[in-house]
């Protein structure tokens, strides 16, 4: 990846078809430099939003391969996560506010990605919610957000810092299973 100060968690719309992206979340650098094999392509002109409200393009992608060690990589190649080099070009012209407004139209414009068919169908007790109400209530919730850690907490219902302390207790348990490589001298 270009050295570019991120700071993390990361927003990304996928897609590059304004309008019609899907909303990623990265907690960290792992997250952001890790993705499963058909989410590779989608990477390339992903817009990317940290949480001091820059913006990049992700201009470029390179696959590294499959992580893990060699047996995990040899039954993982097809679904494992993939190392990925990626290039970003900052943004400098768009702001916070354009990034939410392009959130909205994503939610607007492709539904079927971002809506909660429970409520609108009135499952559990409460009662049915047109889909154009459930649309309009996202965009205000991301309208309303005034930082990408806001957005979070707004659009997910979670706590940035407990979801990042979650991550650094996986990735510690991950690192435990995994045996150490030696190199020879």
């Amino acid at each position: 990846m270009n050295p570019v100060d991120l700071k993390y968690p990361l927003v990304g719309l996928a897609d590059a078809r304004p309008g019609r992206e899907s909303w990623e979340l990265f907690w960290d650098a792992e997250f952001f430099s890790t993705c499963d094999r058909r989410q590779v392509a989608r990477r390339r002109d992903m817009l990317i939003v940290d949480v001091e409200a820059r913006c990049w393009r992700i201009s470029s992608v390179r696959d590294l391969g499959v992580t893990g060690g060699f047996c995990s990589r040899v039954f993982l190649f097809l679904t494992g996560d993939h190392r990925v080099d990626q290039t970003l070009d900052p943004i400098p012209e768009m702001t916070f506010e354009d990034a939410k407004a392009r959130l909205c139209a994503a939610i607007q414009n492709n539904p079927d990605h971002w809506r909660d068919d429970e409520a609108i169908a009135g499952e559990g007790g409460q009662p049915p919610v047109k889909e154009q109400d459930l649309l309009d209530e996202m965009k205000a919730q991301v309208m309303r957000s005034n930082s990408v850690l806001e957005l979070i907490r707004n659009f997910w219902d979670e706590d940035p810092a407990f979801a990042l302390a979650k991550v650094e207790k996986m990735r510690a348990a991950r690192h435990r299973r995994q045996p150490t490589t030696r190199t020879g001298t």
